[in-house]
């Protein structure tokens, strides 16, 4: 991470980081942050997997009819993409 803030922020963001893991390590959360990181990477793309499932799945169980939803999932779709 120090090495990925030093790419995209210089030698102040990297310091930043280091300065963040050290306290967290010192402080005795190391632990609970990596468990917390880690459901984050996990649940993250499984989440969006759910929802472009949704997204392709919908217009053909819907038929004809639109659902609301479909309006949403189309617009932040658009926004992220």
């Amino acid at each position: 991470m120090t090495a990925l803030g030093w790419y995209l922020g210089g030698l102040r963001m990297a310091a930043f980081i280091m300065m963040g893991a050290g306290l967290r390590a010192l402080f005795g959360y190391w632990v609970a942050s990596m468990n917390t990181l880690s459901l984050v990477l996990v649940s993250v793309p499984f989440a969006q997997l759910l929802i472009g499932l949704a997204q392709a799945v919908m217009p053909y169980t819907w038929g004809s009819r639109t659902p609301p939803m479909s309006f949403a999932l189309l617009a932040a779709a658009r926004i992220l993409a």
